[in-house]
């Protein structure tokens, strides 16, 4: 799919449909030539909205400059600890807190 293609129509989903995270994500995915600030901040919109929302976690660590504070991390831990959530949203809470606890482990 051609992205600049796709961005209005993902503009006016959301316009329709205000609480769907899913659509914002979207949004930031078609406008993958953000800098990354722009970027993170969307993402962290996202989990504003959402914050159990797995694939917003992904995609900040997917950013690989990003780093997730304490919070975060205990956030996401907290997630995986709780009712389990949909299969999709736990596997990306693994791989985005993979990030942050193989980078403490490799640390001396």
């Amino acid at each position: 799919m051609r992205q600049q293609d796709a961005l209005p129509v993902f503009e006016e989903a959301a316009r329709l449909n205000p609480a769907e995270v899913r659509l914002r994500l979207s949004i930031v995915m078609s406008t993958r030539r953000l800098p990354p600030p722009r970027m993170r901040g969307r993402y962290k919109a996202c989990l504003d909205m959402n914050p159990g929302f797995g694939e917003a976690y992904w995609s900040l660590a997917d950013l690989k400059t990003y780093e997730f504070s304490d919070a975060e991390i205990a956030a996401m831990q907290a997630l995986l600890k709780g009712d389990g959530g949909e299969d999709a949203d736990q596997a990306q809470l693994h791989f985005a807190l993979g990030r942050p606890l193989s980078t403490a482990r490799a640390m001396p």
